[in-house]
């Protein structure tokens, strides 16, 4: 029930955010998207999760768009639509919140899988976090820098150029 209502919360106030965000230019974009999207999915639903990837990594702005067309063409169960927010947050996790609403949205019901997909995501970054702090520390002075967590992988950026990649990193272990 916690979840359905923060689903709700999601679902009602970030439409709002993302429609301020977007400009007449970048909705009749994103349409295009979601019609593309749907017409791509309908073809071969089983390999949703791979296009949902492609096509969020190439239209990253209308990552709502994909991550709905995905959910409605597919007619998604419950753990297919945690799924699909999962890959998309995973490919454009500046659009996390849009990602979020969009799937509540056209799936109430799932709200419980897209929160723990949140959470998931969380403490991902909540790890990714406590390492940056780490690597600060060791290099002060540092300003043009970057940092991925992914798959127990974290890799570190400095000025455009990959500098150290730490592998088996447990991103359970935070501050």
């Amino acid at each position: 029930m916690k979840y359905a209502l923060v689903g709700a919360l999601f679902a009602a106030a970030a439409p709002f955010a993302a429609a301020a965000e977007k400009s007449a230019v970048d909705v009749k974009q994103c349409s295009a998207v979601y019609q593309s999207a749907s017409k791509a999915i309908a073809k071969d639903p089983a390999k949703v999760l791979e296009l949902v990837y492609n096509l969020v990594a190439a239209n990253e702005s209308c990552a709502a768009d994909v991550v709905k067309a995905a959910i409605k063409t597919t007619k998604a169960n419950n753990e297919l639509v945690g799924q699909i927010v999962e890959t998309a947050a995973t490919v454009a996790p500046k659009q996390l919140s849009q990602i979020v609403a969009a799937a509540t949205a056209v799936a109430v019901d799932a709200s419980s899988q897209i929160a723990a997909v949140v959470n998931k995501i969380n403490a991902k970054q909540g790890t990714a976090q406590s390492y940056e702090k780490l690597i600060v520390s060791m290099f002060p002075g540092i300003e043009d820098y970057s940092f991925t967590l992914s798959n127990g992988v974290l890799t570190v950026t400095v000025a455009g150029e990959t500098t150290g990649v730490i592998d088996n990193v447990d991103s359970s272990s935070r501050d």
